[in-house]
């Protein structure tokens, strides 16, 4: 049963009004075959942009990434010199990327790997279009397009048959405007992420060194001394991991992990999986032993949990703060099992990589202040990461209810 005011058709109920149309009904350009064009010709500087499909990121282009071309490159096709409210689609690699063209800080043009779309004015409002791109129905229509493909592209002949509904002129503004206020939304959270991310890196460095010196939330000057790790406060004491704390491996197998455990897993990632029964019950610091994430992956809990055999385990502290170390640990260890190799990369490590190890070590009290500082910068930072993840949310379901017509803007 079709409520009133919407009618069924072809792709689904849509509001009366609206109507469907294809994307071949927009002026759709690609650069002909390379004519000619090879990666030589690809320029670091000049004053013409090449835009391949390695510039598209978060759904706008990444001027600082392009490469430059010749003007006679530039000049060579129209048809697809980048302009302002021009739509960018991958058909190479990886296809499908939608950009949209807010601004171009100098003359641009494609190479073969990327459709542009100008939608026509007297149908489209091309910020609507470029939304409708990024919606569930078009990544429906490449899901079915490249179903059991091994060849990755898409062909012209196939991407104009792309139907979409659309409302009248006035109400794609709306909803342009809707989507881009929450795109603005999300931008600036993103901003402030990096920001805050930023602002930690350099506070870290600065009190894990004591460089910076805290005392009673006071940055205080002390004296310095010269020691085989450099010039580190007078006060601070130099030690091994394994003198502070004892090291351990998990016993378990990827295997035992259970979605609906109740207790932390720790596995070789980021990732922290759920088991069913745990075998700590303590403050611990843990890091993978092998797999992607060697050296660079860590975590910290002060409760029940279990790991895997392959995950290294730190806990029963001993004069230090086991946050504390968790901060250390994590800001220096890459660069301590980095030695044990001529690689960019860490395959493996082995527990004396850990355990000799050498720790600088403050005073209890300004440990608890160092911890107390990056924690709150972590609870910002954490707060402002589920924001963004709230807003990401927020806009996928408000782009499926304005682009269907579920919700009307009038």
């Amino acid at each position: 049963m079709v409520k009133c005011g919407y009618k069924q058709t072809e792709i689904g109920v849509i509001p009366e009004d609206w109507k469907i149309d294809c994307i071949q009904n927009a002026h759709l350009k690609a650069r002909i075959g390379w004519q000619g064009l090879t990666t030589n010709e690809y320029l670091n500087e000049g004053d013409y942009y090449l835009v391949t499909g390695t510039d598209f990121k978060e759904s706008r282009i990444d001027w600082s990434n392009c490469h430059n071309i010749e003007k006679i490159r530039y000049e060579q096709d129209k048809n697809i010199q980048v302009k302002k409210h021009d739509i960018l689609v991958t058909k190479d690699g990886t296809i499908g990327k939608v950009a949209y063209i807010d601004f171009c800080p100098k003359p641009a043009t494609l190479n073969s790997g990327i459709f542009v779309i100008r939608p026509k004015k007297v149908k489209f409002v091309p910020h609507f279009l470029y939304y409708v791109l990024l919606g569930s129905g078009f990544k429906k229509f490449m899901d079915d397009l490249t179903a059991g493909s091994t060849i990755v592209h898409l062909y012209q002949k196939d991407f104009i048959n792309f139907k979409f509904q659309f409302p009248p002129l006035e109400e794609q503004k709306k909803i342009a405007e809707v989507l881009s206020d929450i795109d603005n939304l999300i931008t600036s959270i993103e901003k402030l992420v990096v920001k805050k991310k930023a602002i930690k890196q350099g506070i870290t460095k600065n009190l894990l060194t004591g460089k910076k010196r805290i005392e009673g939330n006071w940055i205080v000057s002390k004296n310095y001394k010269q020691t085989e790790i450099g010039i580190v406060p007078e006060d601070w004491k130099i030690s091994i991991v394994d003198s502070l704390m004892n090291v351990t491996t998990g016993s378990r197998n990827t295997e035992n992990k259970n979605d609906k455990g109740v207790y932390p897993f720790f596995v070789r990632s980021d990732k922290v999986e759920k088991i069913d029964s745990y075998k700590y019950d303590c403050e611990a610091v843990l890091t993978a032993g092998d797999g992607v994430g060697t050296g660079k992956v860590f975590h910290y809990i002060d409760s029940k949990f279990d790991a895997h055999q392959r995950v290294y385990i730190m806990y029963k502290f001993n004069n230090i703060e086991g946050k504390f170390f968790y901060y250390y640990f994590k800001e220096n260890f890459f660069n301590e099992v980095s030695k044990y190799t001529a690689k960019s990369s860490v395959d493996s490590v082995r527990r004396d990589m850990i355990t000799k190890m050498l720790i600088l070590v403050p005073p209890i009290d300004e440990q608890k202040e160092i911890i107390n500082i990056l924690s709150d910068i972590d609870i910002e930072i954490y707060k402002l990461t589920n924001k963004l993840v709230k807003y990401r949310q927020l806009k996928r379901g408000m782009m499926h209810d304005l682009l269907t017509g579920k919700i009307r803007i009038t």
